[in-house]
């Protein structure tokens, strides 16, 4: 018996063949192979043999097989020397936690590799449960270490309500704030729910004693160098971290909020499929839904149920969202039935929600080129006509830009006349590069209201300068009673994030777009 896997790829539903001694059979699911259910990347093959070949889908016989190669083997290995300017605990004597591994449990720590690993810099050492009895962690109890060093760090996990820990140097008792421990390692797929979170404390003298209360302890690593240098980039990457996470964790509530609206249209939202041949719910939008637990009412199309006009028609689905970059669908089987397809859609009534991650949704197709179809479905964004791009609205006064021109000040304005996006403050700047800061994509890809009489343009955030010259909408709302380029709809609603605005925008524009459609099914909430 064996396992296939090919990660980030869905492996259900597919052909599995065996080529045995220059002949090729099909086999049989629930005799030959089994498909898990935790891991659609994954199928179990029984009765192979060595020389054998296994085949999922098309088998092409003009590819060489891959080679089975023994990646990593499994063992007592010889003590590690400490890297240098850190201190790592041993904690295999005093592990008492004992968890399970179990791939058909998605309850279990599958996944969570042992033994020496970074996290943030960071170098740690975590217990190898196959000479512990399945012991990898301490919980409950106070385990006894001796770390010199200046400041401390710790991989914890299994966190109750209330959990503590408490460490004892000099002789006296610190208790680490675990509220900000930013989460390290994670659980994948995403129906592994563990997480280990990176917590730290400033140290006054060497490490005496570690009690876990209502958590579970990993691994523990104290800092031994100089106070500058290494440690403040370490601190810094920590920092970067806990503001993400706090960010994500304000997203996920607001989320979770929606509930009720995610149960009203259950089983009537899809997702565009990627443009590229990547796992869609590992997309950032599909963690989200799956933190929140709302991922059940989302459908995640496939490339086939796209073009498919018996699958994906306004009767099956209300709400299609644009969870992409800059990429997209366009051609499926042929030459433009993707566009086809969501065109269809919104002539049908359909409610399009655009939520990308780039600045310029509809750019690219799924080969790379570049053909600029955010209008053709009904969202007239300016693009800045860089190395002669005819992403330009024609007659449009305003110029997109690359980077942001530093002679002015560029403020975001919410519309105080409109109740879809509240969550954000009545103003707050353009995000500016700043040196030795974090990236910043400065690009400026503007909605603007040329929807004429053929709908109605509702601003959400517009950008202006400090002269009160305006340069277009970031977010805006449209609702078409004629159609976007000659389409008849029954009236669609776009909405566009073009810049990078907390994902807070997300949930107050998917709240308009649900309520919306909501009221059209019929009935309050």
């Amino acid at each position: 018996m064996a396992n296939v896997t090919f990660p980030m790829f869905d492996l259900r539903g597919k052909p599995v063949y065996l080529k045995r001694g220059g002949e090729q059979r099909a086999l049989q699911k629930g005799r030959d192979y089994d498909e898990m259910a935790n891991r659609w990347d994954t199928i179990v093959v029984r009765g192979l043999r060595y020389g054998d070949t296994v085949g999922v889908g098309r088998m092409d016989e003009a590819v060489a097989s891959l080679p089975c190669q023994v990646g990593r083997t499994q063992g007592p290995k010889p003590d590690l020397p400490a890297p240098e300017d850190f201190r790592l605990a041993d904690l295999r004597l005093a592990a008492n936690r004992a968890l399970s591994f179990d791939w058909e449990d998605p309850g279990s720590f599958a996944g969570l590799e042992s033994g020496r690993r970074n996290v943030f810099g960071v170098p740690f050492e975590t217990v190898t449960p196959d000479f512990t009895g399945g012991k990898v962690g301490v919980r409950d109890q106070r385990v006894v270490v001796r770390l010199p060093g200046r400041h401390l760090f710790l991989l914890v996990g299994e966190q109750d309500e209330g959990a503590r820990l408490t460490v004892t140097a000099g002789g006296k008792e610190l208790a680490v704030d675990l509220s900000r421990a930013a989460p390290a390692l994670q659980g994948w797929p995403p129906c592994f729910e563990w997480t280990l979170a990176m917590a730290e404390l400033p140290l006054p003298a060497a490490v005496e004693a570690i009690e876990a209360r209502g958590c579970t302890l990993f691994a523990a690593t104290t800092y031994t160098g100089a106070p500058q240098g290494k440690l403040g980039e370490i601190l810094e990457v920590l920092k970067d971290r806990q503001e993400a996470v706090a960010a994500e964790a304000r997203t996920v509530e607001q989320l979770t909020a929606l509930r009720p609206l995610f149960e009203r249209l259950s089983g009537h939202i899809a997702v565009l499929p990627p443009a590229r041949n990547t796992n869609p719910r590992g997309s950032a939008f599909a963690r989200l839904l799956h933190r929140a637990k709302l991922i059940q009412h989302v459908s995640f199309l496939r490339a086939a149920q796209l073009a498919d006009p018996d699958y994906f028609n306004t009767e099956r689905f209300w709400i299609v969202i644009y969870a992409s970059g800059e990429e997209y669908l366009q051609s499926v089987n042929a030459e433009g039935d993707g566009d086809q397809a969501l065109q269809r859609f919104l002539k049908g009534g359909g409610t399009l929600l655009v939520l990308p991650t780039g600045p310029f949704p509809f750019y690219y197709n799924e080969t790379g080129k570049v053909v600029v179809n955010a209008p053709k479905f009904g969202l007239p964004i300016g693009g800045s006509g860089l190395a002669g791009r005819e992403d330009m609205i024609k007659g449009l006064e305003l110029q997109p830009w690359e980077k942001a021109p530093r002679d002015r000040v560029l403020t975001f304005h919410r519309n105080p006349d409109q109740q879809i996006v509240t969550s954000l403050p009545e103003s707050f700047p353009f995000p500016l590069q700043e040196e030795g800061g974090p990236t910043v994509d400065e690009r400026w890809r503007p909605i603007v209201n040329v929807v004429g009489d053929s709908g109605r343009y509702v601003p959400l955030l517009t950008l202006m300068d400090d002269q009160g010259r305006n340069y277009g909408e970031g977010a805006a709302v449209i609702e078409y009673t004629a159609g976007p380029a000659g389409i008849p709809v029954g009236g669609g609603v776009g909405v566009s994030l073009l810049h990078a605005v907390e994902m807070r925008f997300s949930t107050d524009a998917a709240q308009a777009g649900f309520v919306r459609v909501t009221r059209e099914a019929g009935g309050g909430l």
